[in-house]
C-alpha cells in the first residue's frame, strides 16, 4: 500500500497492489523520472524513499499510459522498447513493475505513465501548438518539445464556474483554475499572451512567458504523439534587481542584475487576485518578512513608503505582449545592504 500522512496523524491509502510475491509489489518504484538515457537505454525513477532506482529498458519493455477510466486503453500499450524513450522526459511520473526484482540490474518489464508532465519556457506558437524548452542543472535532461494542441472537437472537461462542457484547447494562470480561457478564441488568446518576452538588455536579454502542461497521448490533432489538452502559466523569476522608479499607481520599473533597461512591472489589486507582496527587513540580526496586503489602503500606503528607486527586490510575473511584466510575487528588502554586509 502507498499512503499519504494527513495533519490530522492518519494515513489515507491511495494505492493498493496485489500479487502472490511481496517483492513484485514491494520493490517496483513509482515515481518522478530523474533521468532518461537513450543511449544507454536506461530509466531513472524516484520511489517512495526519494532514491533513484536505474530501470534498464529491453527490446520487451512495454509502455502504457494509466487511463482508469477506459479499461481497454489502460490496458494497451503504446509503444514497447528503448526506442520509446524518446516520448519521455525527466519531470513525468511513471510506476514501473519489474523482470527480477531480485536482480543486481533491475530490467523493465512495464512501465505506466501516470502523469506526462512537460514544462518550461514558451515559445514557436502558432495556431496548432507550441513549444516547451527546459533546461536543468544536469544538461543531459534538458529538453525542447514542441506540442500541439488537441483538437477542437476533443471534450477537456467542463468550465469551473459555469459548469459548460469544454472541448479543445483550454489555458490559465497559475493559482486561478476557475478564471479558464477555454473555446473559441482560446489558442489566439494563449498566442497573444505567451509568444512574446520583455527585454531586459544586456546579458539577460529576454525573458519568456513560462507554463506547465499534463500532455495526452494520440489526439486526432497528433496521432501517436502528445498533445497540450491545457496549460497553466507559471510565473517567471526575474533575476535579482531593484527599483528604476517608485512605486506608483500600481505599477514601477525594474532592473535586474546583468541587464542594461528597466522594465515596467504591473500591480494587481483586485481583491482575490491580488499579486503577492513581501516586506524584507533586517534590523539587529533579526529578519523579519511581512505580508503586505496591497488591496487595503494601509498596504498601499506602505508599499508606496517602502518601494522607492534603487529598493532591492525579487519580482516572480508573466511577461506580456506589450513588453511589461504582470506580477505575480514581489518581495522586496528595506535595508538589504546591511544584511549582506552583517
Amino acid at each position: 500500500m502507498a499512503a499519504r500522512y494527513q495533519q490530522d496523524g492518519t494515513l489515507v491509502a491511495v494505492r493498493l497492489w496485489a500479487s502472490s510475491s511481496f517483492n513484485s509489489v514491494w520493490i517496483s518504484p513509482e515515481g518522478h523520472v530523474l533521468h532518461v538515457d537513450q543511449n544507454s537505454a536506461t530509466l531513472v525513477v524516484l520511489n517512495e524513499l526519494g532514491l533513484p532506482v536505474p530501470l534498464t529498458i529491453n527490446s520487451d519493455t512495454l509502455f502504457f499510459i494509466r487511463t482508469p477510466s477506459d479499461a481497454q486503453t489502460d490496458c494497451t500499450a503504446i509503444g514497447q522498447g528503448p526506442a520509446f524513450l524518446l516520448n519521455l522526459v525527466r519531470g513525468f511520473k511513471v510506476h514501473a513493475s519489474v523482470v527480477d526484482p531480485l536482480a543486481a540490474q533491475l530490467v523493465a518489464n512495464s512501465i505506466d505513465i501516470e502523469i506526462a508532465r512537460y514544462d518550461g519556457t514558451i515559445s514557436n506558437n502558432n495556431t496548432t501548438g507550441f513549444t516547451y524548452t527546459r533546461n536543468f542543472p544536469t544538461a543531459t535532461d534538458d529538453y525542447t518539445a514542441q506540442l500541439a494542441f488537441i483538437s477542437s472537437s476533443t471534450p477537456n472537461g467542463h468550465d469551473p464556474q459555469s459548469g459548460n462542457p469544454i472541448t479543445g484547447f483550454k489555458w490559465w494562470n497559475f493559482t486561478y483554475p476557475p478564471v479558464v480561457d477555454s473555446g473559441t478564441n482560446a489558442i489566439s488568446d494563449f498566442d497573444n499572451t505567451t509568444n512574446s518576452a520583455v527585454n531586459f538588455g544586456g546579458a539577460v536579454g529576454l525573458m519568456q512567458a513560462a507554463g506547465e502542461t499534463y500532455a495526452k497521448w494520440t489526439d486526432p490533432a497528433a496521432p501517436n504523439a502528445w498533445a497540450a489538452p491545457s496549460a497553466v502559466l507559471i510565473p517567471t523569476t526575474l533575476p535579482l534587481g531593484a527599483a528604476a522608479t517608485s512605486y506608483n499607481n500600481d505599477s514601477f520599473t525594474v532592473t535586474v542584475i546583468g541587464g542594461t533597461q528597466a522594465v515596467p512591472v504591473n500591480l494587481n489589486t483586485t481583491s482575490g487576485s491580488a499579486t503577492l507582496v513581501y516586506q524584507v527587513d533586517w534590523s539587529n540580526g533579526i529578519l523579519t518578512i511581512s505580508p503586505v496586503d496591497i488591496t487595503t489602503t494601509s498596504g498601499q500606503n506602505t508599499l508606496t513608503t517602502n518601494l522607492v528607486t534603487a529598493t532591492p527586490m525579487k519580482v516572480y510575473g508573466i511577461p506580456q505582449a506589450n513588453g511589461t511584466i504582470n506580477c505575480y510575487v514581489l518581495t522586496y528588502f528595506t535595508r538589504f545592504g546591511q544584511a549582506t554586509t552583517d
